[in-house]
């Protein structure tokens, strides 16, 4: 049986995945059986829906840019073509840019050409 710190650290790391995938705008990979997918299923309907547009629009982009906003790099920016901007906070505390706060373990997408945010949150 896991630990309290073993399933913390093993929740992390998912959301961690998660929030990796966003930045680089590569599609999550899903390995289940049935009963996984019963137990995961709110989970993967969430992802799949904040996911799938933002892939729609930036799968055949190229990424442009790659900065870390953070000295201590928990804090990564993307840029796919002159459209998109992902901003990922891999810290245990929000991190604010453009007067928007990101969660710990979010993502913030832009729209560079609207100039419309929206956030994913693990939580």
């Amino acid at each position: 049986m896991k630990t309290q710190a073993e399933k913390g650290h093993a929740f992390r790391a998912l959301h961690q995945r998660e929030a990796t995938e966003l930045l680089y705008n590569v599609p999550p990979l899903y390995h289940l059986n049935l009963a996984e997918w019963k137990k995961h299923n709110g989970f993967i309907t969430k992802q799949y829906a904040f996911f799938s547009p933002l892939h729609r629009k930036g799968a055949l982009l190229p990424m442009t840019k790659f900065a870390w906003l953070t000295d201590d790099r928990q804090v990564q920016q993307t840029q796919f073509g002159d459209e998109l901007q992902l901003t990922a906070n891999f810290g245990d505390k929000p991190f604010t840019i453009d007067d928007a706060p990101i969660p710990a373990m979010g993502v913030r997408v832009k729209n560079l050409l609207t100039n419309e945010s929206t956030m994913w949150s693990a939580n």
